[in-house]
């Protein structure tokens, strides 16, 4: 045999496009360069072929009564050819011509008569997204996303590694997810959730304590899952109640997330620093701020934020303090400033909510969102004594008549401005008198109605009156 003269690298491979394996001409071929590709060139294709989906044996040649799997590229196909054909079971397997990337509308009127499809694209974030835009296009009702074995980037991978057998392949169609099936579960996949909420309390607590014993009592705790409006007129003390529950979490252990949009974290500190020292930290010195702080560094995350966010963003910043960092408990004051004040501001907290709602239902945490009432008239209604005193209602909350229906849970704040507080004293100093009214509790473990409190001026802090 002579040498091969003329002959780049390590040469090519020849990878012919069949309709039918009767067929005695490819109508598309492929050549793909053996690594190393010169110039970073992996594929070219002679001109003048036809795009079709990659089948070795023709795409006319697929049992439509079977699982179809699709793959990122030829070389994977071939990978699941082999696994399959050596141990004696059917393929049915097709590859995109352009890989991840490369999906047209005549691929989709190839496949239009299979009924299960299972989409297995690389084991990386462009593999994910690729396979989710080939299931969108070809309709999720008759697709699945699969992956390939754990610590195996693609089919070929898996076949080298020993990975990529008969049972392999079983166990990857099996666990492959419809991304129309997502969240619909059998009814038994709940019961090691709600046994926790059901006994895992103290009496009639079934979420996150407030502090408060007689407020828990009424409301049931801030329970897993759900959303709370904080809603009450200005200097009623809406962020240092928010505040005070989230420090109360974070020094029993729960990770917390503060997201100070008005004022910015600096200003949020001071109030943080008040209550864990129970004195104007002013007044203390730097040893005692850095030793209070200490006690709550690993359980405290501030979202360093001035002003407005993007509720797409925001969907995404929530989601990994959920799932990354595991808060428990989240902090937004206040809504009005996350989510501006233009032209579209009702819409733009429609969408934010509603993405919070969505959110913590997956996700298992708490959302407390400050929201401002609207302005009023005082001196109508019975819950009008004055425009200082009033407590604000379900109608007052600002934005579309809907907001009153898209938070689970509804808490104002009431207390006397300062030139008409009634000051009284006890072991902790002076103290006036609040109020906190349950104003819509959603769940059957919680009760709307008033609850009586006071408020200490020395530590910044409600009690239990």
């Amino acid at each position: 045999s002579k040498p091969v003269s003329n002959v780049i690298g390590n040469g090519m491979l020849v990878l012919p496009y069949f309709l039918s394996p009767k067929d005695k001409e490819p109508v598309l071929i492929k050549l793909r360069w053996v690594p190393p590709e010169p110039d970073g060139k992996r594929y070219t294709r002679i001109a003048g072929g036809k795009s079709v989906l990659y089948c070795p044996f023709g795409i006319d040649n697929l049992d439509e009564s079977k699982t179809l799997i699709i793959t990122g590229g030829e070389i994977d196909a071939l990978s699941l050819y082999q696994s399959l054909m050596e141990d004696g079971g059917v393929a049915n397997v097709v590859a995109s011509p352009g890989g991840e990337g490369g999906w047209s509308e005549e691929f989709t009127t190839q496949l239009e008569s299979f009924e299960d499809i299972v989409i297995i694209l690389d084991n990386d974030k462009a593999g994910e997204k690729g396979a989710e835009r080939i299931a969108k296009i070809l309709g999720h009702q008759r697709t699945r996303i699969g992956r390939w074995p754990e610590g195996c980037k693609d089919a070929n991978d898996a076949l080298v590694q020993g990975k990529l057998d008969y049972t392999h392949i079983q166990a990857i169609i099996a666990n492959s997810e419809s991304p129309a099936g997502q969240g619909i579960k059998p009814l038994n996949h709940y019961t090691d959730l709600i046994i926790p909420r059901l006994f895992g309390g103290e009496e009639e607590i079934l979420g996150l304590q407030t502090g408060l014993p007689n407020l828990d009592k009424l409301i049931g705790g801030l329970r897993p899952g759900e959303v709370t409006v904080l809603t009450g007129e200005t200097g009623t003390g809406k962020t240092t109640f928010g505040v005070q529950l989230l420090i109360d979490q974070a020094l029993m252990g729960t990770k917390v997330l503060l997201c100070p949009f008005e004022g910015g974290p600096q200003a949020h500190l001071t109030t943080i620093l008040w209550q864990l020292l129970g004195t104007d930290p002013s007044k203390t010195n730097e040893e005692l701020v850095t030793n209070s702080l200490d006690k709550i560094s690993d359980t405290v995350y501030l979202f360093d934020k001035y002003g407005t966010v993007e509720p797409e963003a925001m969907r995404e910043t929530l989601g990994y303090c959920f799932t990354r960092l595991g808060v428990k408990l989240v902090l937004i004051d206040h809504i009005d400033f996350m989510c501006g004040r233009g032209q579209d501001q009702w819409s733009i907290k429609d969408r934010m909510i509603q993405m919070m709602q969505e959110l913590i239902v997956r996700t298992e945490g708490h959302i407390i969102i400050i929201n401002h009432p609207n302005d009023a008239d005082s001196g109508k209604g019975n819950h009008r004594i004055s425009r200082d005193e009033r407590v604000p209602q379900l109608r007052d909350l600002k934005g579309h008549s809907t907001i009153r229906q898209d938070f689970a849970n509804a808490l104002a704040m009431w207390r006397p401005r300062s030139a008409k507080r009634d000051s009284s004293d006890d072991d902790n100093g002076p103290f006036s008198e609040a109020g906190i009214v349950a104003l819509k509790q959603r769940s059957q473990w919680g009760k709307e109605g008033w609850v009586k409190a006071k408020f200490n001026h020395n530590t910044q802090r409600y009690s239990t009156y």
